[in-house]
This record gives C-alpha cells, sequence and structure tokens, in this order.
C-alpha cells in the first residue's frame, strides 16, 4: 500500500512539473532570447548613430574603421555600408556582411527595416542585427552587428539548471510528504492485517491499534476489535460448553456403561440378556456420540501448525491397525500407495482422519466387500482416496455428508465424516465425496504438499 501511494504521488508530481514547468521554462527561454535580441538591435542602433553623421563626408568617413574597432564588443562583428552596399569599415567578425544571411539583413535594413536573422550552428551559431542609419527614406547607409549566441545558451543552459534544481527539490519534498503520509496510512492498515491473521491463527486475544491513522481506518479497527471481542466470547462459551459436557456425560457413562457391563455378565443365559446387550449397544454408541463432539470441538479450536507427513507410511500404518477389525468384519482392507507422498499437516490429523474413514468404510461394506486406501501425487498436491464396496450415498445424501449428525448411513453417530472435513480443511486440503467404481463411497482427500525444511512427524495413534 505504501508503494501504491507513493506512486501516485509521484505520478501526481510529475503532470504538476509538466503543466507548470514546461511552460514556465519555455516562456523564461523565449525571453532571453528577446531580452539577447532586443539589446543586439540596440547595440546596433547605438552604432549607427554615431555613423550616422560620418557616412558620405569625405573627411569624417575615414575614421569610421577606427571608431568602429573601438565601439564593437570582443567576440562581436560589425560592418558599415553605404546606401549603394558598398562597405564603409568592418570590425571583429571578418565574414560580417559576406554570408548569405547577412547580404539579407542588410538588403532589408537599406529599405528602411530593421532586420535579424540566425546563421550558424551549435557553438557557431550568431545572431545577425541590420539597422537603418539616418532617419530619412531610403537610408544613408546600414549597420551590421553580428554577435555570437555564446551568452544567450549559457543564459539558458543557466535557466535550465536553475529549473532542473526546483523541480529535484519539488520532488525530493513531495516524496518525503508522500512517504510520511503513505506511512500514516498503511501503518494501521498492516496492524489490522496483522490482527486479522492472527484471529485466523485462533489467538482470540488479538486486538487492532485504534489511536493511529486516519478516521475510517481507526473506525474499521473499532469495528474489528467489537467483533474480535464478540468472537472470544462465544467461542469461549462454546468451549466452557464442550467442557461441561465432558465432565457431566462422559463420567456418568462410563459408570453407567461399567454398571451394564456387570448387569450382562449376571443376565448372560437368561432372557433379559438380550436387552441388556442392546442396552450396552446403545450406551457405547452414545459414548462415541459424545466422544466425536469433543473431537469436533477441539478440530474447530486447533491452532495449526504443519509438519511433514509421510502419507504413505501412515496410511500403511492405519491398514495395518484396522485389518484385525476387517477379517472379523469378513471385509478386504488393502493399501496401494506411492512413494515419496510428503503432505504438510497437522501432526496426529491424518491419524484420525484414517481411522474415521476406514472405521466408516468397513462398517458400510458388506461380507466379502472390499476397503481400498490409495494415495498418489495429483497436480501439485497429494491425493488420498479411501473407497469401499458399500450401498453407497445417494446426490442428496452427498451433499450434506460433510454436516455434523448428517446420518446419512444406518448405523454410526453422523459425526466422522464432518470430523475428516474439519481436520483437512484447518490444514488447508480440501476433502469430497463421490460414489466409487462398484457403486460404494469414495472419499478424496487433496492434501497440501510439505515444502522442505518442515520437521518430521511421527505417526502415531
Amino acid at each position: 500500500m505504501t508503494r501504491r501511494v507513493m506512486l501516485a504521488q509521484a505520478a501526481l508530481l510529475v503532470l504538476v512539473l509538466l503543466g507548470l514547468g514546461v511552460p514556465l521554462g519555455l516562456a523564461a527561454e523565449a525571453g532571453d532570447r528577446a531580452t539577447f535580441r532586443s539589446a543586439t538591435i540596440a547595440a546596433a542602433r547605438s552604432l549607427g548613430t554615431l555613423a550616422e553623421e560620418k557616412i558620405g563626408d569625405k573627411q569624417a568617413e575615414p575614421q569610421v574603421p577606427a571608431l568602429l574597432s573601438r565601439l564593437v564588443v570582443e567576440g562581436d562583428g560589425a560592418a558599415v555600408v553605404r546606401r549603394d552596399g558598398s562597405v564603409v569599415a568592418r570590425a571583429g567578425d571578418p565574414e560580417a556582411g559576406d554570408s548569405q544571411a547577412g547580404v539579407a539583413v542588410l538588403r532589408a535594413a537599406l529599405d528602411g527595416r530593421v532586420a535579424t536573422a540566425w546563421n550558424g550552428k551549435g557553438d557557431a551559431r550568431r545572431l545577425l542585427v541590420a539597422v537603418p542609419v539616418g532617419g530619412q527614406t531610403p537610408p544613408v547607409g546600414a549597420v551590421l552587428l553580428v554577435r555570437p549566441a555564446e551568452s544567450l545558451d549559457a543564459a539558458i543552459g543557466r535557466l535550465h539548471l536553475v529549473l532542473a534544481a526546483i523541480a529535484g527539490a519539488a520532488a525530493l519534498a513531495a516524496a518525503a510528504v508522500a512517504l510520511t503520509l503513505a506511512r500514516w496510512v498503511s501503518r494501521p492498515v498492516r496492524s489490522l492485517e496483522a490482527a486479522a491473521r492472527s484471529l485466523g491463527d485462533a489467538d482470540l486475544a488479538v486486538r487492532a491499534a485504534t489511536d493511529s491513522g486516519p478516521p475510517e481506518i481507526r473506525q474499521l479497527a473499532t469495528a474489528f476489535n467489537g467483533m474480535a471481542a464478540r468472537l472470544e466470547t462465544v467461542v469461549h462459551g462454546h468451549r466452557a460448553v464442550i467442557a461441561d459436557v465432558s465432565h457431566q456425560l462422559r463420567t456418568p457413562l462410563a459408570a453407567l456403561r461399567l454398571r451394564l457391563e456387570l448387569l450382562a455378565d449376571e443376565a448372560n443365559g437368561t432372557p433379559a440378556a438380550g436387552e441388556v446387550a442392546a442396552t450396552l449397544a446403545e450406551v457405547a454408541r452414545l459414548s462415541r456420540l459424545v466422544d466425536g463432539m469433543l473431537t469436533v470441538a477441539r478440530g474447530e479450536n486447533t491452532d495449526p501448525r504443519p509438519v511433514q507427513v509421510q502419507v504413505g507410511a501412515v496410511a500403511v500404518e492405519r491398514v495395518e491397525a484396522w485389518r484385525p477389525v476387517a477379517d472379523d468384519a469378513g471385509v478386504a482392507l488393502l493399501s496401494v500407495t506411492g512413494q515419496g507422498l510428503t503432505a504438510a499437516m497437522t501432526a496426529g490429523h491424518l491419524e484420525q482422519v484414517l481411522d474415521n474413514l476406514i472405521d466408516n468404510a468397513i462398517a458400510a461394506t458388506p461380507h466379502g466387500g472390499t476397503v481400498t486406501v490409495g494415495a498418489e501425487r495429483a497436480s501439485g498436491n497429494i491425493r488420498l482416496v479411501v473407497s469401499d464396496d458399500g450401498p453407497g450415498l445417494s446426490p442428496h445424501q452427498q451433499a450434506g455428508a460433510f454436516r455434523r449428525f448428517s446420518g446419512n448411513r444406518d448405523s454410526g453417530t453422523g459425526l466422522g465424516l464432518a470430523i475428516v472435513h474439519r481436520l483437512i480443511t484447518a490444514d488447508g486440503g480440501r476433502a469430497s465425496i463421490a460414489t466409487s467404481a462398484s457403486g460404494g463411497l469414495a472419499v478424496t482427500l487433496l492434501l497440501p504438499p510439505a515444502p522442505t525444511g518442515h520437521p518430521v512427524a511421527t505417526s502415531s495413534h
């Protein structure tokens, strides 16, 4: 933002300098040229006044060369001619009056007009001025004065240097003002951005500074702080509810399950054994529901710190851990993973995700079916797919599968896929559901690849 403000100020400054400096420079340069021309004409008139009384006077006319030599400034050239064009005297520049331009301006002066012309190029550039001598028409003669443009060019060069110095000083002053203004505007914006990032990283106590910057930025920071405070209150309240649930539900459920297990042992072989077993199953289901709620809450409150996770190794390990369960259910559990697949994830997340997906897949797959866990590299990401041969889900059920308590399958709590989605998205990945080739369910996870330099996580469950 600071750079954009500086560029805007610089562009405005350039437009101002071009709009004011260029016309001013051109006007000043034109003024110097006009002054130089006027001074040259005045000098030529002075020479003409002194020569007027001597032209045509046979006794005084021979004095003109000496007079002209004394009066002509060093570097100038002058020539005095009679009305018939013959030269009376010449001084200074030996070419005065001999050039084509000199002849043209002398002819104009002998016709009674003041004439000027530029002759030569670069350092040899000269101004030629011819004025008539005498007040009558036609005049008794003419004076040609040739003056080099060195002094004019030097004056114009100094003018350009002065204008450049003024423009440079103005640019520096404007840059200093623009930098101060840009920092004044951008510093609270950067502070607000940093606070927003910290809030996104689960730092609920962060607040933005409200004592600097433009009023609009201060108002925005105040609104952000109000939002952060309300969010902190809501999240802390949510965590308090989860803590209450964990203390108020899990302990009684554990005690109830223990008593039911004792009762099941006593009721073994009696007509009540089936009812007790069904009650135990419901208690176990309720325990899983509470545990799932806690897992989702922990995932929402997680401050992700990605490490390198060897996807293939973790997948193989979790498949081996669930193989006894799959064998008991008569389900074939396969692992098809590539080598060198390293993802950037929070330590332990991938294990939880695979446990939920494999558990769901085994529960949904009929006896003799297959559950496959595959991982491969795809378009810069790592694609992990868990597919089964179960009954699958309808398109409507797939659309809501990641919502909590969706109950898309006949068994389970409806939290497994919600936990998967939360943990994967918390690490910057994506999760999607589709129908597998066998008509079952295929859950696809796109995991972000790990950059070099991250510590490698150890797989644990």
